[in-house]
């Protein structure tokens, strides 16, 4: 991973945008603004995926705290978390990592790195599409 700031903020934000940079280690320039200008979430999620999926990975979110066994999120995996920010009331995304089975903040794309307020309620795990090396 190679910590990357997001460039946009508010409601508006590409903080997903700058954590997804940041895993796969390119320049912010290089990742849309999923969530910005779009009108749901779902339609942001679909954006993501169509993204994603274009450089060989897919996206799957799942509540936080995880409900039984995922075998996905192993303890230590680098994973993107959101929830609450502390700035807006807004959904926030950061960098964490699974230690002990909890959440542990590794990064924060926003300037001020408060990171989220109280615990994540989703983590996103990427996966390789099948067939992609």
């Amino acid at each position: 991973m190679k910590p990357v700031l997001q460039t946009e903020f508010g409601s508006v934000g590409n903080c997903y945008s700058a954590c997804l940079a940041s895993l796969l280690e390119i320049d912010i320039s290089e990742v849309p603004n999923f969530y910005g200008s779009t009108p749901s979430a779902q339609e942001g999620s679909d954006k993501a995926d169509a993204w994603l999926a274009d450089r060989g990975l897919r996206v799957s979110i799942y509540d936080w705290p995880l409900n039984g066994t995922l075998e996905s999120v192993v303890e230590g995996g680098i994973y993107i978390f959101s929830g609450r920010s502390p700035r807006l009331d807004v959904c926030h995304a950061v960098i964490g990592k699974v230690f002990n089975g909890e959440y542990c903040l590794l990064h924060d794309p926003h300037h001020d790195a408060h990171g989220l307020v109280g615990n994540p309620l989703y983590i996103d795990v990427l996966y390789p599409l099948e067939g992609s090396k």
